[in-house]
């Protein structure tokens, strides 16, 4: 058995099981829904009944506090910001200790006689808050309807009048504090005013505002001046780069148009103008010339004179990039003082407005602590609540328990539950096979009858051959019946010729009701041919009196012929083909395309075939021979078989692709069946009463 079958069986039971499962124990379940009806009416009349009564009140959490300006403590909107929590608080404290003693109170002073406690009051007082709105329902159960009434206004009553006292209570001890505190904070704007003039004095912050607009000027000033510095300064250092590199190529003539100099312009032409002789003589004469040598020695001393000049120039600029250096060194000195004088007055000035802020909190505070002095003595004079009763409750006419119509539905759906759940109880403890309606619930194919158990008959063989002696017994009939439903199959499907009967376990009756099919095949005239396939425990020939061999064995190994094998058993148009000599392999020779060749043999030579296997729920025989068959007939033995097995077997026949007409019930016992012939076993046939 796997997994899915065994979850299939205890969990995902189907709607054709479950009703199964009622109506195979409807008596259990009518028992079980009339005891509790029974016990249900027993006990609403035995019950002292009980009345409800109901009383209104509407809670506010901004009810009293029509005096507060301003909420400078924050106790009450802390307390009130939660609603849910303020009502859940105010439900506990309405069934507190406190409050239910003085209802008890005032119920006793009530009614005489009576002497109430806190514990009795406690089980009967009840609050629910009314849903949408600042309602609460205030309700009683009580065995007399007036009393009942009374409790729930003495509730009310009572807790209105504590909540009312511990408002005024929390307002006076409120006061107390406040004036402890306003002295306080009295000593408190002394002092901070003391420490701001002591410090504005010691800083000289008369005026700290304008020093530090004066003191931001001034770096504004001196930053601007700095960044004008550095920027002459760079380009002061692009330009004597400049003329430094051309004055190391000779390039004069590019020098005097940038440097502002008439004597280096004067040497620059006439240098010019010595280059342009000086070229004209090398031209016409040789290096040693004269005349070449005159204007050499001119070219040479206009270019010393020129560049002396230049030299002088560039030592006039180096001198001033290195006074704008210093310069722009001097102003960034200037700068950070300034900044450091700034943040110096910043910081005091920060200092200042704290403690200036210290004074005005203070005083604030101290206003505000004032006010709410004056509002939390004017509350504790006056009688403000936030409690009002809305709706008072009255006695009422009827009791609210014992409900009968209710406790019967209650004791109706209790006893089907009940009854349902013993039901399955029963259904798991007991899961053998027995009725028609069981098997096509749980198994799931077709139910082709029950044959009734043969009593007084203890011998295999009688019982074996007991339809063929008694025909117009219960049994006999019963396997006609089954033999009928075979034959309309055959008819809408086609001819069922070859056909296979097996069980899930041992002793279930698969032989006999072989044998029997066979005999109520043989009274319709057909010629029908019993295998016995079970080679493992043949009984065939046992039941008919006849050898086991030559048999299956022989005829598929060659070593007979169907002549041979095959035997008359001594019922008209029965013959049977016993199984033969033992083989230690039985499943492989099943297997073997010789065995199928005898079963065509045989169809060729009977008109019915019918093979009897092993129990299929343990050996693989069966389901060897189960897809060559034109049907398979499964017999399960009345109550003797869990249904587990027989679903698993089924279940594998069905893996197998065989073709399952459906299930016969074997040994049924005298009136467990609804076919009434239970009053035919024992009753004699037409023949001896009419030789009577």
């Amino acid at each position: 058995m796997n997994d899915a079958s065994e979850n299939d069986d205890m969990l995902i039971l189907r709607f054709e099981e479950l009703r199964m499962i009622v109506l195979t124990s409807w008596k259990l379940l009518a028992y079980t829904v009339l005891g509790a009806l029974t016990l249900a009416v027993m006990g609403s009349l035995l019950t002292t009944p009980q009345y409800r009564a109901s009383a209104i009140i509407h809670i506010s959490p901004v009810w009293g506090q029509e005096f507060k300006v301003e909420q400078v403590m924050n106790e009450e909107l802390n307390r009130i910001r939660n609603a849910r929590q303020f009502y859940r608080t105010q439900m506990e404290i309405m069934v507190s200790r406190p409050v239910l003693t003085g209802v008890a109170e005032k119920f006793n002073s009530r009614f005489e006689g009576m002497d109430l406690s806190y514990e009795a009051v406690k089980g009967v007082v009840s609050v629910t808050p009314v849903p949408s709105s600042e309602l609460l329902d205030v309700f009683v159960v009580w065995p007399d309807p007036e009393q009942a009434a009374a409790l729930a206004n003495f509730a009310c009553e009572t807790y209105s009048e504590h909540n009312l006292e511990a408002r005024r209570a929390a307002s006076r001890d409120a006061q107390t504090y406040l004036t402890s505190r306003l002295a306080d904070y009295e000593e408190l704007i002394v002092a901070s005013n003391d420490r701001l003039l002591a410090y504005q004095m010691e800083n000289n912050l008369a005026d700290a505002e304008e020093d530090i607009t004066e003191l931001s000027s001034r770096m504004n000033a001196l930053s601007k001046a700095k960044a004008e510095t550095t920027t002459e300064r760079v380009m002061l250092e692009a330009s004597v780069a400049s003329h430094a590199a051309q004055l190391s190529r000779r390039d004069y003539v590019e020098l005097s148009n940038e440097l502002d100099s008439l004597l280096i312009t004067e040497y620059s032409k006439e240098h010019a103008a010595a280059v342009a002789d000086l070229a004209r003589v090398s031209a016409r004469y040789g290096e040693k010339y004269p005349a070449r040598v005159a204007a050499q020695a001119m070219v040479d001393r206009l270019e010393q004179e020129l560049r002396s000049q230049v030299e002088e120039a560039l030592s006039t600029e180096r001198v001033r990039l290195e006074t704008l250096g210093k310069k722009e060194q001097d102003l960034q000195g200037a700068i950070d003082e300034a900044k450091r004088q700034l943040l110096e007055r910043q910081g005091l000035k920060s200092e200042y407005e704290k403690l200036r802020l210290e004074v005005a909190r203070t005083r604030k505070f101290h206003e505000e602590l004032s006010d709410r002095d004056h509002e939390l003595e004017l509350a504790s004079q006056t009688q403000l609540n936030n409690v009002r009763i809305v709706e008072t409750a009255l006695a009422p006419r009827s009791p609210v328990s014992p409900n009968i119509l209710i406790n019967i539905l209650i004791a109706l759906f209790t006893g089907m539950v009940a009854g349902v759940a013993l039901a399955f109880l029963k259904h798991h403890m007991d899961d053998r096979l027995g009725s028609p309606p069981e098997i096509e619930a749980f198994l799931r194919i077709g139910y082709l009858g029950m044959v009734p158990e043969v009593e007084g008959e203890p011998a295999t063989r009688e019982r074996a051959l007991y339809s063929h002696h008694h025909p117009r017994s219960a049994v006999a009939e019963s396997v006609r019946a089954i033999r009928t439903l075979v034959e309309l199959q055959s008819a809408s499907e086609g001819p069922r010729r070859r056909l296979l009967l097996t069980s899930g376990t041992a002793a279930e009756g698969k032989t006999e009701t072989t044998v029997r099919l066979a005999i109520a095949y043989a009274d319709l005239g057909r010629r029908v041919v019993v295998v016995d396939a079970d080679l493992r425990r043949a009984r065939m020939h046992k039941l008919f009196d006849v050898k086991r061999g030559p048999g299956l064995t022989e005829l598929a190994s060659g070593q007979a012929t169907i002549g041979q094998a095959v035997i008359d058993t001594g019922v008209p148009n029965v013959c049977l083909l016993p199984a033969g000599a033992s083989v230690e392999r039985p499943n492989e020779l099943l297997a073997s395309n010789k065995f199928h060749s005898v079963l065509d043999a045989l169809n060729e030579e009977f008109d019915m075939v019918l093979v009897d296997s092993p129990p299929a729920g343990f050996l693989s025989d069966s389901l060897l021979l189960a897809p060559h068959m034109d049907g398979v007939l499964m017999v399960v033995r009345h109550r003797a078989v869990s249904r587990r097995l027989v679903r698993d077997t089924v279940a594998r026949f069905k893996q197998v692709g065989a073709p399952l007409m459906g299930v016969i019930v074997n040994a049924v016992q005298s009136g467990a069946g609804k076919g009434g012939y239970g009053s035919y076993v024992d009753a004699p046939d037409a023949e001896s009463a009419d030789a009577s």
